[in-house]
């Protein structure tokens, strides 16, 4: 878990590592509040940042790379008859042979 700063005036005045204690001390202290204590350099989030925008469609037209040309095949759309054999005539050949059959 990343560590907590309780911070009054702009300065870290405890760190915790629980979410329960530092609200319990920031509670004693006037003006105090609690921060995310992990600080990461500005390049490191710029970068993050860039790498983000690539990936999620700033990247000059390029696609993520869980995009892929073997994905699964379209549903064919609705009303489009297939080649099988539906129940209902099944059935009615079926009735239709037994018909004959029984003679």
């Amino acid at each position: 878990m990343a560590g907590l700063d309780v911070v009054v005036d702009g300065k870290p005045v405890e760190s915790f590592t629980d979410a329960a204690e530092a609200d319990e001390y920031a509670a004693e202290i006037p003006n105090a509040r609690i921060v995310d204590g992990l600080r990461l350099p500005d390049r490191v989030l710029v970068e993050l940042l860039e790498w983000v925008v690539e990936l999620f469609g700033g990247g000059g037209g390029q696609h993520p790379p869980t995009s892929s040309g073997g994905s699964a095949a379209a549903s064919p759309p609705p009303g489009r008859r297939g080649t099988g054999v539906s129940p209902s005539n099944s059935k009615g050949r079926r009735g239709f042979r037994v018909q004959l059959l029984g003679r």
